[in-house]
């Protein structure tokens, strides 16, 4: 089970300072899951991420065939 990171700090050297609670497993990612990671990554930030929605009221339309 992996605890979430209560609290990261910076050092003046710009090493990060973590601290956990409770019984903590660090298991560092394999080479494929590095891989698929640094994937996503590239994609987010390369690629157009836009979701558009629109909506029709087509009431009329579904009542006029039912006729």
């Amino acid at each position: 089970m992996v605890v979430p990171v209560n609290r990261v700090e910076q050092t003046s050297d710009q090493q990060p300072i973590t601290s956990y609670s409770g019984n903590v497993e660090i298991i560092e990612m394999d080479r494929m899951r590095k891989l698929i990671a640094e994937h996503m990554v590239r994609s987010k930030h390369t690629s157009a991420h836009v979701t558009s929605f629109t909506e029709a009221d087509v009431t009329n339309i579904v009542m006029w065939r039912e006729k």
